[in-house]
């Protein structure tokens, strides 16, 4: 596509249409097709490697709250396409890259294809980000590649829980514990966060541990979430309170009493998912 240039990499990011959710996404359509028919038809694909994907599906609303929600947040969509002269030439790639599409890949693969593309010579990360187009391990897991298990789709034998049994509250109390720690760095201009219904509990049994997945509703701000949280063999728990708990509604401009990065209150993490700021 850029013919002046060997081993170039453009890079165009694009969310006005999509970010809020996906009602807007077919006015892309129409451009996207123009875009992709003109290079095509013109030969610019002839030297070039396209990238089409997404950094994440639905992350909120009525969307995101079933199972196929856990997935959306989860899963971004990724697509590629490598010229027929580059296919014919490294048919033992193209292989791969087929086969690798039923594999658990990351975005940090598709760093190590641009590299491999570009005939950069890989770097020795192991395991943890390998070229699409080399063979990726069948048994590859989110550990081996540093997935936090709040985002791991790996797991397919949840087991779910009543949401009165014991073990469930004392999930909730442990989760809310943790998520009113962190706001105790902004509890001059935040709400402290109470439950108001509980929705779902669900388990998974890992080597060391256990794995638990729940969604429940906040007072006084209605925030709805999902948080994982995991439990050793000695009911010692792990959980992240930020990456590890998602707000699955749009929060808006309720948690405008606090900015996401502050040094004057010392805020070091986003905390706007959390916060009803009072009044």
């Amino acid at each position: 596509m850029y013919n002046s240039k060997a081993n170039f990499v453009a890079i165009m990011h694009y969310g006005e249409n999509t970010h809020g959710n996906n009602a807007k996404a077919n006015l892309l359509d129409d451009d996207l097709e123009i875009f992709l028919k003109y290079n095509y038809e013109n030969g610019n694909l002839d030297n070039t490697a396209l990238f089409l994907f997404s950094d994440h599906g639905v992350r909120y609303n009525s969307d995101r709250q079933g199972e196929q929600g856990d997935l959306e947040e989860r899963l971004p969509f990724f697509s590629i396409y490598l010229p027929q002269k580059f296919k014919q030439e490294n048919k033992k790639k193209i292989l791969n890259l087929f086969r690798n599409s039923n594999q658990f890949t990351t975005p940090l693969d598709i760093y190590q294809t641009i590299r491999d593309l570009a005939c950069i010579k890989q770097e020795k990360v192991g395991i943890r980000s390998i070229s699409l187009l080399d063979q990726i391990p069948a048994n590859r897991t989110c550990e081996h590649v540093g997935a936090p298990m709040h985002f791991c789709t790996c797991i397919n034998d949840w087991k779910h829980l009543k949401i009165d049994d014991k073990f469930s509250k004392k999930v909730v109390i442990d989760v809310f514990r943790e998520m009113n720690s962190l706001l105790t760095q902004v509890n001059t201009y935040c709400e402290i966060l109470v439950l108001k219904e509980l929705n779902l509990v669900k388990y998974a049994n890992l080597n060391d541990g256990k794995l638990v997945r729940l969604q429940f509703v906040t007072k006084a701000n209605n925030g709805i979430y999902e948080a994982t949280i995991f439990y050793d063999k000695n009911q010692k728990y792990y959980i992240e309170p930020v990456s590890s708990i998602s707000r699955l509604d749009v929060y808006g401009l309720r948690t405008q009493c606090i900015p996401s990065f502050s040094q004057k209150l010392h805020l070091t993490k986003d905390l706007r998912k959390f916060c009803f700021c009072k009044k």
